[in-house]
C-alpha cells in the first residue's frame, strides 16, 4: 500500500535488483514470484493474500514491519495490527526494520534485517539562506522541539525554516521563525529544496532508519538528529531530543564547520554498505531471496 516510508524500503530494493516494487494504489498486475513482501499493514491485504495464495499457493508471503517498539507506543493501533499478522497462519514471515522487534520477541516468524538504500548520484547546488524540517506530522517526529531550535537558530544566522510539516498552532507566537511551508511536493522540487538548504533537522523521538535524513546527506546537506538516527556521527546527534536548546547547539555546530557533510557522508556510506550486504544475507537465510 502506498504508505510513504514503507514504500521508500520497496523502492530502494527495486534500484539495487533485490524484487520487483508495485503499488497497489496503481492497481499492478501481480505475477508469479516465489516470495510477497507486504509493506506494514492494510485493511486491503487481507483479501490481498487469499487471491495470491489461491493463484500461487507455493509462494512465501511476508510483512516488511518498519515500526520499531516506540513508534509503536506513538500509534498503538499498530500495536493490534502486529499481533494479528503474527497470528494470521496465511503469513509466513515478518521482517523488522528494529533489531530489538526483529530478534527480542519469541515468535519464529520474525526475524531483523536492515533496510536498503542505494548511493544517488546528485549534483551540489549553491546554498540559499534556509534550513529545512521536512517530514510526516506525527508526534515521533519531534516537531515542536525543533522548530524551537530552528528558532533559536534563526536568530543567531539568519536562516528562514522551509518545511511541509504542520506546525502546532501557536508555537510560531512563542518562538517566532520565519518559515515557508510546503505541501508535498513533486521529486525534482524536493530535491531542489533539500540540495540548497543549509542544515536539516531529523532530530526525532523514534525511527528505525530516516530515508530522508539520510538523502539529505547524499544531497550535501549536513543533519543535526538525535541518537536515533544510526548513520549520523553521534557528535551531529543531540542525546536529548526533548531539549531544544541542545538541538540548536549541535546545528550550530555543524553550520560553522565545513568538513560536518563529508564526515557524515562518510559514516552514511559506510553503514548504507553494511546494511545492504547484511539484507541480502537474511533475505538469503530465510529463502526469500
Amino acid at each position: 500500500a502506498p504508505y510513504p516510508g514503507t514504500s521508500r524500503v520497496g523502492v530502494e530494493g527495486e534500484k539495487l535488483k533485490l524484487w520487483k516494487f508495485l503499488d497497489l494504489s496503481k492497481q499492478p498486475r501481480i505475477d508469479k514470484f516465489s516470495a510477497f513482501i507486504l509493506g506494514a499493514y492494510h485493511q486491503d491485504y487481507t483479501s490481498l493474500i487469499k487471491a495470491i495464495k489461491s493463484s500461487y499457493p507455493a509462494a512465501r508471503i511476508g510483512v516488511c514491519w518498519t515500526s520499531s517498539f516506540g513508534e509503536m507506543e506513538f500509534a498503538q493501533v499498530e500495536c493490534k495490527a502486529l499481533a494479528s499478522i503474527l497470528q494470521d497462519p496465511l503469513i509466513d514471515f515478518v521482517w523488522c526494520g528494529d533489531r530489538s522487534l526483529g530478534t527480542r520477541l519469541s515468535n519464529p516468524k520474525l526475524f531483523y534485517a536492515p533496510y536498503p538504500m542505494a548511493e544517488g548520484k546528485y549534483i551540489s547546488k549553491p546554498k540559499t539562506m534556509s534550513m529545512t524540517l521536512l517530514c510526516p506530522s506525527t508526534s515521533k517526529k519531534n516537531i515542536a522541539n525543533q522548530v524551537v531550535a530552528a528558532h533559536i537558530v534563526g536568530q543567531k544566522f539568519g536562516l528562514e525554516l522551509q518545511t511541509n510539516t504542520q506546525v502546532p498552532e501557536g508555537l510560531l507566537s512563542l518562538a517566532p521563525v520565519q518559515v515557508v511551508h510546503h505541501s508535498w511536493m513533486p521529486w525534482e522540487m524536493y530535491v531542489r529544496l533539500v540540495q540548497e538548504s543549509r542544515l536539516n533537522f531529523v532530530a526525532s523521538y523514534s525511527e528505525t532508519w530516516n530515508y530522508q535524513g539520510a538523502e539529505s546527506v547524499l544531497m550535501g546537506t549536513p543533519c543535526v538528529g538525535s541518537q536515533v538516527i544510526s548513520y549520523l556521527p553521534l557528535q551531529h546527534c543531540v542525546h536529548n531530543p526533548n531539549d531544544p536548546e541542545e538541538i540548536a547547539a549541535v546545528a550550530e555546530s555543524i553550520l560553522v564547520d565545513d568538513k560536518a557533510v563529508a564526515h557524515q557522508q562518510e559514516v552514511l556510506l559506510h553503514r548504507i554498505g553494511l546494511n545492504n550486504v547484511a539484507l541480502r544475507a537474511a533475505m538469503g537465510e530465510h529463502a526469500i531471496l
